[in-house]
């Protein structure tokens, strides 16, 4: 009896293992990528390719700068400087100097003038401006010129009565005096104001 069951225990095992062999074969071949495998090919089929219009890409292409261009400018003449004539400097007048105006009138010349006022002939022409002192016209601006520290002079002179009424005159008689030189003093008669006449040396 212990034989039979064992043989009939392997029998079952057997019939159990090869159920399970088939099934899992048949799995197997159920299964997708078994029908992948199985299929046949796909068969290329030509698609028409879509056409592709250009599309605008942008690029940083450099914008060319405007290279500056020189001017070439024709100089213009400019007018040539002239140089200015400096005007030609009067006399230094010296600060003790005093200056009179007066004009050339008719029948004057300069060196009447000159003589007159008590100048010397060359410092009247300087200082007037006269260019020619030979040809001079009427009307014609002179300039005086005065030094003041010569208008008196440097000596102290006694006033003449001092000399003729001294202490060393007493004894002088002025109207023989003046009568003997026989001057223009001896020819002066004046009439005073009470009338009485007067002769040079009366006057003095």
């Amino acid at each position: 009896m212990g034989v039979f069951e064992l043989t009939t225990s392997l029998r079952r095992v057997t019939f159990l293992i090869a159920i399970l062999t088939l099934a899992l074969v048949a799995a197997v071949g159920c299964s997708p990528g078994s029908s992948e495998r199985n299929a046949p090919p796909p068969t290329a089929v030509a698609l028409p390719s879509p056409s592709l219009s250009p599309t605008m890409v942008p690029t940083n292409t450099p914008v060319p700068s405007a290279t500056p261009t020189r001017s070439t400018a024709t100089p213009t003449p400019s007018a040539t400087p002239t140089t200015p004539v400096s005007p030609t400097p009067g006399p230094t007048i010296a600060p003790d100097l005093a200056l009179e105006f007066t004009t050339l009138k008719n029948g004057q010349y300069l060196g009447y003038v000159a003589q007159r006022y008590g100048v010397s002939l060359d410092e009247l022409v300087q200082f007037s401006g006269i260019i020619n002192p030979d040809v001079v016209p009427i009307g014609q601006g002179l300039i005086i010129p005065h030094h003041t520290d010569l208008a008196t002079p440097d000596e102290v002179l006694l006033p003449d009565s001092e000399l003729v009424y001294g202490q060393g005159y007493v004894d002088f008689d002025l109207a023989a005096f003046v009568e003997e030189q026989g001057g223009r003093l001896s020819q002066v008669s004046m009439t005073g104001l009470d009338g009485e006449q007067w002769s040079g040396a009366d006057v003095v």
